[in-house]
């Protein structure tokens, strides 16, 4: 097993020396171009695998799979009819991503592959998720484990907040202004709250899908952030749904508490569903193969104008050049703002293949335009 561990940990730092090169050394960055190089297969839990096809290859010389995630859900389900729901959805995704880490154990160890595991770990008790990790991996003598500390997204979610919330002297992203609409106006109390529990319900998703989160600091705080997915193809997970009920859960305490008092916020939901009916048809058309997608970019009101995004976007091209792929995205504007974002974005190399104008379902909003955009593969030294 030391074998494995010390290529592994090879590869480690070889991926944290790209964030901080050029595109130009594109060589460090496909290691598994090189045949004397091994291979670890490390695959989302939900990804289907082709076990025959995985097993010619004869580089592959392991497997790490992530096996707990924080601490497990309640067995026994209490409450209303929501909660008990609620509880029972949980724990039914819990035991099916249980029985397929066991599953692809089995299989991996069957054609002879190094095995390893690690734990998801989240803010709470650590002996208690280092008993649920034992437990739920089971390891042998000669498994690999490890641990993937989760940092808060806290921090990020801020700055994301404060820019797509607006105030009432600073424009914020259209898409989240359309959606709170005339209810929760610049002046609403609860509604930078609102807001901030919808932006960590998607980054925390984002992660879940297997996100980055890169940032610019100035004196030790973050003052931008951009998020971006490396999609082989895009598709949604087999439990999409789920993964939404158990991020939502885990934000129940965060729950501002007017939406609690309300059974959420029906109209502002409504709104984003709409947008979101529009960004799902585009990204599917086109998400059709290998690709980047920023999920989200957001720069703190305060520090608007000095480069920060700028710096942050160029990164995830050149990211996206040294692997020759293309890049994707999705943006709004309103009536009475300008598209800016298509500008900004245009002198990135971004361009427009797509437009719709949406009405409002509610009756109570004007309409919201949505864009694609999408930025043609290039070769790092084009």
């Amino acid at each position: 097993m030391r074998a494995y561990i010390s290529w592994f940990g090879g590869a480690a730092v070889a991926a944290a020396v790209v964030l901080a090169l050029p595109a130009q050394t594109a060589g460090f960055t496909r290691p598994w171009e090189n045949p004397a190089n091994a291979l670890v297969i490390d695959a989302y839990e939900y990804n289907p695998i082709d076990w025959h096809e995985l097993a010619k290859d004869k580089r592959i010389a392991g497997f790490i799979n992530k096996a707990s995630d924080g601490l497990p859900p309640k067995y026994r389900c209490s409450g209303g009819e929501t909660e008990k729901r609620l509880c029972s959805a949980l724990w039914k995704r819990y035991s099916v991503a249980k029985e397929l880490y066991h599953t692809r154990r089995m299989m991996a160890k069957s054609l002879g592959m190094l095995w390893g595991a690690y734990h998801l770990g989240r803010p709470g008790n650590p002996i208690d998720q280092a008993n649920h990790f034992i437990d739920f991996a089971q390891p042998g003598p000669d498994d690999l484990i490890a641990l993937d500390p989760k940092a808060d997204a806290d921090e990020a979610v801020g700055v994301i907040t404060k820019a797509f919330c607006g105030t009432a002297t600073q424009e914020g992203a259209c898409d989240m202004q359309w959606a709170l609409g005339p209810t929760f106006g610049l002046e609403h109390p609860q509604r930078q709250n609102i807001c901030r529990y919808y932006m960590k319900l998607c980054v925390l998703k984002y992660i879940k899908d297997g996100a980055v989160l890169i940032g610019r600091r100035d004196q030790g705080e973050l003052k931008a952030v951009v998020v971006f997915t490396r999609w082989h193809k895009y598709r949604k997970s087999p439990c999409e749904i789920m993964d939404w009920i158990a991020i939502a859960a885990s934000l129940e305490k965060e729950k501002p508490a007017i939406m609690k008092e309300h059974n959420g916020t029906p109209d502002v939901q409504k709104a984003l569903d709409q947008i979101g009916v529009v960004e799902d048809e585009w990204r599917k058309k086109h998400g059709s193969g290998p690709h980047y997608q920023i999920q989200d970019a957001a720069v703190d009101p305060a520090a608007q104008g000095q480069g920060h995004s700028s710096k942050l976007l160029r990164r995830v091209n050149e990211l996206a050049d040294a692997e020759n792929l293309p890049c994707y995205l999705f943006t709004t504007s309103v009536p009475g703002t300008s598209s800016k974002q298509v500008a900004i974005y245009s002198r990135f190399g971004y361009e427009k293949v797509e437009e719709r104008t949406i009405a409002d379902a509610t009756g109570t909003r004007g309409s919201v335009t949505c864009y694609a955009m999408v930025r043609k593969a290039k070769s790092p030294t084009a």
